[in-house]
């Protein structure tokens, strides 16, 4: 006969971005933002997409970053072409372009007393 395993039952863990929202008073559904994204089947060609704004992420708490028109802050990331003329280009890299977005770190990274 195999012996069985107990199983633990699963546990709320408060994480750090939950403590962070809860110190300065950020309900889940105050950490929400609606943010313009491209649609064709739309008559406007865009639609209103629900983000969350501050995530919980092993790092830390990651910050997505938007502008004031609702919409993301894209990039990729770029790379350099010399040309036939001898001349440097900057191109980006790919066409498929990543959100940024910031991270305030769990543990402080402290060089020569500076965080």
């Amino acid at each position: 006969m195999a012996k069985q395993e107990k199983k633990e039952p699963a546990i709320n863990k408060v994480t750090y971005t939950d403590e962070r929202l809860a110190k300065l008073g950020i309900s889940a559904e105050m950490n929400r933002i609606y943010i313009v994204e491209n649609d064709p089947a739309q008559v406007n060609g865009t639609k209103l997409v629900p983000h969350v704004v501050f995530q919980d992420v092993p790092e830390g708490m990651k910050i997505i970053v938007y502008d004031l028109d609702r919409h993301l802050i894209n990039y990729s990331n770029k790379k350099t072409v010399i040309k036939e003329s001898g001349h440097e280009v900057q191109v980006d890299g790919s066409r498929f372009k990543k959100s940024f977005a910031m991270t305030r770190l769990r543990e402080p990274i402290i060089k020569d007393g500076d965080v």
